[in-house]
């Protein structure tokens, strides 16, 4: 998620689900006392993610990300990052998933669902093909 959204988090989390053992990795958090294997929930930025990687290659039960519009360029480093976790299960949040032209929904798809819709160049030539 963006870094501005890990206190909006953290509020729900303990408004909704205090039982839930969690931790903020990330610079502006305290450090965690345990591994990450021990925590229900670990909560990370898109750049923090881009430099950690421990956390890149840490096997996670499910990644959810917010704001996955911060994906939508697969060319991009956290784009990348985010791509090579490996998980069982992905969900994206997004209140805007195509910004500026139909391919910044293929990245998204693409961490869902990796090779649901093709390559980008092929998704972006169905986009542009013409309507009958």
């Amino acid at each position: 998620m963006p870094a501005s959204l890990l206190g909006n988090w953290e509020d729900e989390i303990r408004r909704f689900t205090p039982s839930l053992k969690y931790r903020i990795e990330h610079p502006s958090a305290p450090p965690g006392t345990a591994g990450l294997a021990d925590y229900d929930l670990v909560i990370t930025t898109y750049g923090y993610l881009t430099r950690q990687p421990p956390l890149q290659k840490q096997p996670w039960e499910i990644v959810i990300l917010d704001e996955a519009q911060a994906i939508k360029n697969h060319g991009t480093r956290q784009t990348h990052a985010v791509k090579s976790l490996v998980c069982r299960s992905r969900l994206v949040l997004t209140g805007t998933p195509v910004e500026n032209r139909p391919g910044d929904l293929w990245s998204i798809f693409d961490f869902l669902n990796p090779g649901l819709l093709g390559t980008a160049a092929d998704f972006n030539l169905f986009c542009k093909r013409p309507r009958k």
